[in-house]
């Protein structure tokens, strides 16, 4: 039990014969069981708003995390690849250099060891590069064939510059890149250009 003061009523002596009482009273408040910082926890006593909204807001991330957490790994999901641009150069010797640029999310492909290749098509004709300088060549439905050449040449961020191997003639072609990821093909858009 708390002991409480109450202040005077003046209005407790109008109209009474005993005058109004100006000496505080003091009256037996029980004491609210349960009760910490101003949150009353006690079954069927009201709960602030502040007390509620704190329950409300710690219910609500707690089930976030329930729903959407999952367990830490690489940051790594899938390799973004997309081709903006590809520029072709001839050499007086015919030797035609291309570079590409876009974004191929190298860091990832290479820190999960995941092949990649550049693919560069003119009519029947394929050349596929893979990132350690080995060039293959495919003519229509025949199988892929060693190619003479250096093949891929220099990788960087946002660029991948190769040489591609004889039979390929001034005209339209296309480039494309193509990682392997969980055993399937990860394609970036064709990009047409001209050799």
């Amino acid at each position: 039990m708390w002991d409480v003061a109450l202040p005077p009523n003046p209005s407790a002596g109008k109209g009474t014969s005993s005058g109004g009482s100006s000496t505080p009273k003091r009256v037996a408040v029980p004491e609210q069981p349960y009760s910490l910082g101003g949150c009353v926890l006690a079954i069927d006593t009201p709960v602030p708003s502040r007390c509620l909204r704190i329950l409300t807001q710690a219910t609500a991330l707690a089930a976030l995390v329930a729903l959407f957490a999952r367990p830490l790994g690489a940051a790594f999901t899938e390799p973004r690849l997309a081709l903006m641009r590809a520029t072709a150069f001839r050499s007086v010797t015919g030797t035609v250099t291309v570079k590409l640029e876009g974004t191929f999310s190298l860091d990832d492909t290479v820190q999960l060891a995941l092949p990649l290749d550049v693919v560069v098509q003119q009519g029947p004709l394929t050349a596929r590069f893979d990132l350690g300088g080995n060039a293959f060549i495919t003519v229509g439905a025949n199988p892929e064939q060693p190619a003479p050449g250096p093949g891929v040449i220099g990788v960087a961020p946002r660029e991948i510059t190769l040489v591609l191997p004889p039979g390929f003639a001034p005209g339209d072609a296309t480039a494309q890149i193509v990682a392997t990821y969980q055993g399937e093909p990860v394609n970036s858009n064709r990009l047409p250009f001209t050799l």
